[in-house]
């Protein structure tokens, strides 16, 4: 793999010492899913490439909000770093169907990321930085949610770089139907500006699911002038 920058989900947590010492920075909840699963979603940057990452657990000094405390292992954030500078704050989700003891389900995931929305306001108003947004959402999306569109103003709004492309990202014998897309990359306008690469789903990586039952999502940005 030779990304510089990685959103796992269902990533084991803390990662293996003997994959990222020395090698990657890594954000993530040390306890995955606390009570559920310890497999949780790790961002992590390649330390060769020149960037790191620095988990974000609160936002504010006199009174800090604590991020992902709603729906813990649900929300992981971290600053990313070129260097020195802080380019921007990258947002990793797992969203998940929640049952409660009995097995009966509680919540779906677009409800839970509705739920959610202070985290995200409060990071961005906090952080004033370009933001990239991704992960396993768990439900198929006809548009990016309208939250999400309503969070930034100006050149720092959310956009799709995969708008208007046919993915397949999961693949599962649900019924009638077994191709589904429910991963999803988010991120700001002044960011998309710097795409030069994007590619996704099982066309593009049609080996992926032989290691996995979710194919990825790749971007590739410009920051060379920084």
């Amino acid at each position: 793999m030779s990304a510089d920058v990685v959103i796992f989900t269902e990533a084991q947590t803390p990662p293996p010492a003997n994959v990222i010492a020395g090698r990657w920075t890594t954000a993530h909840r040390r306890e995955g899913f606390p009570g559920v699963s310890k497999w949780g979603t790790v961002i992590a940057a390649r330390t060769s490439s020149q960037v790191r990452v620095e988990h974000v657990t609160s936002v504010g000094t006199e009174s800090p909000y604590p991020l992902d405390s709603k729906f813990p292992g649900t929300f992981t954030a971290a600053d990313l770093f070129v260097g020195e500078e802080c380019i921007a704050t990258v947002v990793g989700l797992h969203l998940r169907y929640r049952k409660d003891k009995a097995g009966t389900f509680i919540s779906y995931p677009l409800d839970d990321l509705k739920a959610m929305k202070k985290d995200f306001v409060e990071l961005f108003v906090n952080r004033q930085k370009p933001m990239i947004i991704a992960g396993d959402f768990n439900y198929e999306m006809e548009s990016m949610p309208r939250m999400l569109t309503k969070l930034c103003p100006g050149n720092l709004s959310i956009v799709d770089p995969f708008e208007n492309q046919q993915m397949t990202t999961f693949e599962q014998d649900w019924e009638d139907r077994y191709q589904f897309c429910l991963d999803y990359l988010f991120l700001s306008r002044v960011l998309n500006e710097k795409l030069i690469l994007k590619r996704g789903g099982v066309d593009d990586f049609p080996s992926a699911l032989e290691i996995s039952d979710h194919a990825p999502l790749l971007i590739e940005l410009d920051f060379s002038g920084l």
